[in-house]
């Protein structure tokens, strides 16, 4: 058996928007969590994940990845804002891959790791124009 995580997953995204969290990937996982929707602004319940540290996998990276989807009120589509994949080997667990919206907002390591992550939505081309002059502004 292999090190386990509680990941908790807040819904920051400011337009208020219903949240999707779906498993990507898992590769030598004991257990992947039970992911629901988030409403705008909460969180979800703590998911446990289990990396599987035997047999064929007991020399393997553990892997295991989420994709963060907001829904689209106009098409009813969900679109995809965000992912990240988890990976433990030997004990230690270590986040890559992460969208620069998908932001660690705390981790505690001790038996079982938990870490919360805040998800808002991707800094776009026009958001960033904005974020530069509003900044500007308040500098002059």
């Amino acid at each position: 058996m292999g090190k386990g995580a509680f990941i908790h997953i807040t819904n920051k995204t400011k337009q208020g928007q219903l949240m999707r969290v779906s498993v990507t990937a898992h590769h030598c996982m004991n257990a992947t969590g039970n992911w629901d929707d988030l409403l705008p602004y909460n969180s979800s319940a703590d998911n446990y994940i289990e990396a599987k540290a035997s047999g064929s996998c007991a020399f393997s990276t553990s892997e295991f990845g989420l994709k963060f989807s907001i829904l689209d009120t106009t098409t009813g589509n969900f679109d995809t804002i965000g992912t990240i994949m988890l990976k433990e080997k030997n004990n230690t667990w270590r986040i890559s891959n992460n969208s620069p919206n998908v932001h660690l907002a705390r981790e505690y390591k001790d038996k079982q790791f938990h870490f919360w992550f805040d998800i808002s939505e991707p800094m776009t081309l026009e958001t960033a124009q904005n974020g530069d002059a509003a900044a500007a502004q308040n500098n002059s």
